[in-house]
């Protein structure tokens, strides 16, 4: 599910891609200096980037925060377009 951009969640991103960058260097750095070659099955056990959303109780506050700040203004003009226009009569 897209949940959009923000600070907060690329944050998040980049936090993951740091842990993957350093698992990487652990992976790889030693080999390199070693001058040893990688082959197919060495190639299976690299680690590997795999995303992972920020938890629903890191969005769920942004998420409210940002459906008050539609439904407050919504209500307000609902509230004061029915008093202007009066009771609404059911005949």
């Amino acid at each position: 599910m897209w949940r959009g951009p923000g600070g907060a969640r690329h944050a998040h991103f980049l936090r993951q891609v740091d842990r993957f960058h350093a698992a990487w260097r652990e992976a790889l750095l030693p080999r390199v200096f070693a001058g040893d070659t990688l082959g197919a099955a060495d190639h299976a056990r690299l680690p590997r980037f795999a995303h992972v959303e920020q938890p629903g109780a890191d969005v769920v506050p942004r998420v409210a925060l940002g459906f008050l700040a539609l439904a407050w203004p919504t209500l307000l003009a609902l509230g004061l377009g029915l008093l202007w226009l009066g009771r609404p009569r059911l005949s």
